[in-house]
Parts: C-alpha cells; sequence; structure tokens
C-alpha cells in the first residue's frame, strides 16, 4: 500500500505544473512597471477622489464630510490621488516633481485666499512610486459663515501640466 501512494504521490509531483522562479517573475514585474511608466507619462496630469474630509486615515481611506460643512474657525480638510505625473528616469533611479496652490473662493469667484506651492513633493527614489495621495489641512479662522469653493491647483514641473479642481464647502454650524 505505501508503495502505491508513494508512487502516486510521485506521479503528481512530477506531473504538477513548476512555478516560474522569483527572479523570472520578478523581471516581468519590472518590465511591467517601466510599461506603467510610459502610459503615465503619457497621460494627462489629473487628481481623482477630490473629497472634503472629517478625517484622512491613509491611501484611499478616508471619512467624507458629507454636507462639506466646517464649523467657524476650524479646519477644512481635502484628500486627493495625483494621477500621471511624469516619473522622470535617471541614472537607474526614478524621480518626479509636484507642487500645488491652494485658495479659497467666495460663490461669485472673488479670490479670498491664494497661497502658491502651498506643498511641494519631490522624490528620487530606487524604486517607481506608483500611487500617492495628499491631504490639504486649511485653518479657516476669520472666514466668516457663508458658502465657499476650495481650489486646489497641482503642477507637475517635469511634465510642465498643470491639474486643478474645486469643491463647494459651507462654514457654520
Amino acid at each position: 500500500m505505501r508503495t502505491i501512494l508513494g508512487l502516486i504521490l510521485a506521479m503528481a509531483l512530477l506531473t504538477a505544473p513548476v512555478p516560474a522562479r522569483a527572479d523570472e517573475t520578478h523581471d516581468k514585474v519590472l518590465a511591467l512597471k517601466e510599461q506603467i511608466i510610459d502610459l503615465q507619462n503619457q497621460g494627462q496630469l489629473g487628481m481623482v477622489d477630490f473629497t472634503i474630509c472629517d478625517k484622512v486615515l491613509n491611501f484611499g481611506s478616508y471619512v467624507p464630510n458629507r454636507e462639506a460643512r466646517v464649523e467657524p474657525g476650524g479646519k477644512l480638510l481635502v484628500y486627493y490621488e495625483p494621477i500621471n505625473w511624469f516619473i522622470n528616469r535617471v541614472q537607474g533611479r526614478f524621480e518626479f516633481n509636484l507642487t500645488q496652490d491652494a485658495a479659497v473662493l467666495s460663490l461669485d469667484g472673488k479670490e479670498l485666499f491664494n497661497q502658491k506651492k502651498m506643498f511641494t513633493f519631490t522624490m528620487n527614489t530606487a524604486k517607481p512610486v506608483f500611487d500617492l495621495y495628499v491631504t490639504n489641512s486649511l485653518n479657516l479662522e476669520g472666514l466668516p459663515p457663508g458658502r465657499y469653493v476650495y481650489r486646489a491647483t497641482l503642477h507637475d514641473e517635469f511634465k510642465n501640466a498643470v491639474a486643478s479642481q474645486t469643491a463647494e464647502f459651507e462654514v457654520g454650524p
């Protein structure tokens, strides 16, 4: 009985597909990453999931502020994910350079606040970075109750491209 079970087991092992070696799989993944970089570099810079939030936890994980309402003197919290930023390849490394402006406008378009280069995000890494998220936290102290528009303008310094998103919000109880 043992001999038959051993023979069946040996035959099963001989006929089972041989998994790709880890380094072969890794090479395929690296080739796909290069293709992703090429596609991303050709794409239009943008911002997705532009959301006014109560809380931001992590990438893709946030609590939306469904009423888009902030208490007087509170903070406006915005989440978004940049897409299609340019990844520059330099001597086997990967780099990108993004900046963002922030503005608050009245509903009729009058600019009440504008901060150029609210943040600068530059990376130079050994491995490409494909997923980013951005949080903006803006102190609204001194802004009277009412309805406003928040505008974020993202600049890709390598691609020389600009993307902008807006969201209405209310200051009030």
